[in-house]
């Protein structure tokens, strides 16, 4: 999905890797069994917690952030393609508003 860029610290790059890792992990568990979902739960919540990882974790400055940005672009598109209501893109919404706050007062 996206590559190292030198504007990434060594903690996002792992928990980019962590992801790629338990995606890749889960995508091969489907397509051995497909129709066995409980065999997937425990890959599917390695999958949402290193999504999780991604999301929460600090910027150092904003190319990095842009950098975590392009990320969970692409997979947020791999996921649900094109957006065409605003609850799409979720990952996306919720690390911006963790890098610029959410604007409430």
């Amino acid at each position: 999905m996206a590559k190292r860029n030198n504007s990434v610290s060594k903690s996002l790059a792992e928990a980019i890797v962590r992801h790629q890792s338990a995606r890749a992990a889960l995508a091969a568990q489907i397509a051995a069994s497909p129709e066995d979902a409980s065999a997937s739960e425990p890959l599917l919540a390695e999958d949402v917690a290193a999504m999780d990882a991604i999301v929460t974790a600090p910027c150092e400055n904003d190319a990095e952030f842009v950098e975590k940005l392009r990320y969970l672009m692409l997979y947020e598109l791999a996921l649900c393609g094109e957006p065409s209501m605003r609850f799409e893109f979720g990952a996306v919404t919720m690390a911006v508003s963790r890098y610029v706050g959410d604007g409430r007062a």
